[in-house]
């Protein structure tokens, strides 16, 4: 099994992997359409189990974090913000 950070990265991917199948398959194939949705969605609910199961609500402070710096975090500073 994948490491835990990896958990939430993953539980973006997937609906966006599902959403890119949709728009390739054709309009009028509603059926098709409905089943990819839901194989997806149940695909990315099953990935979030871990998530609840995994969960430490003694613990203080992030969980499941990738470890990667927020692109806001790593690209602000205090000396940009003054006058």
């Amino acid at each position: 099994m994948l490491a835990p950070e990896y958990l939430l990265t993953i539980l973006l991917i997937i609906p966006t992997l599902g959403a890119a199948v949709v728009l390739l398959l054709p309009r009028n194939s509603r059926g098709a359409i409905r089943a990819t949705t839901l194989v997806f969605s149940l695909v990315a609910f099953f990935w979030s189990l871990p998530l609840v199961t995994g969960f430490d609500s003694a613990a203080s402070g992030m969980q499941f974090d990738s470890g990667s710096p927020i692109m806001w975090e790593s690209t602000a500073s205090a000396s940009s913000w003054s006058c």
